[in-house]
């Protein structure tokens, strides 16, 4: 399975703490998008669960590849935006914080035949990696 999902989902505790998954959120874009669309699937394909950054770029590639693969967003709506926000001032300066939100609405931008699943504020990928497999599936 491969999910797509933003900073502060949970994608580093999910990968610490199960050994079939695999982060690779940290990837270049501008280097590695020909490895992510080889490596990614070629993963999944052997049993594990791969982890990338949501950027538009690399679910658009994802797609256009026609590779299966799961996004995880964050609820729309100034509640859920704040609660996220929050999330990120444990872990990030203000100027990542700032670098993350000038980006926020582009993140959510859709893609064509997407599998979205949406994320509350109160919720991480480890509450949500069963849903996710389920539409995976699908």
């Amino acid at each position: 399975m491969i999910i797509c999902s933003m900073k502060q989902s949970g994608k580093t505790v999910l990968s610490k703490n199960n050994d079939k998954v695999i982060d690779l959120s940290d990837l270049n874009l501008d280097e590695d998008i020909e490895t992510i669309k080889l490596v990614a699937p070629t993963l999944s394909n052997r049993g594990y669960t791969v982890l990338l950054d949501a950027r538009p770029e690399i679910r658009t590639c994802l797609a256009y590849n026609n590779i299966n693969f799961v996004t995880v967003l964050p609820c729309s709506g100034l509640y859920h935006k704040n609660n996220y926000i929050n999330r990120l001032h444990n872990k990030y300066n203000k100027r990542e914080i700032k670098d993350v939100l000038d980006t926020y609405d582009y993140y959510l931008e859709k893609i064509k035949n997407e599998k979205i699943v949406t994320m509350y504020s109160d919720e991480y990928l480890t509450d949500l990696y069963s849903l996710c497999l389920q539409i995976y599936k699908n």
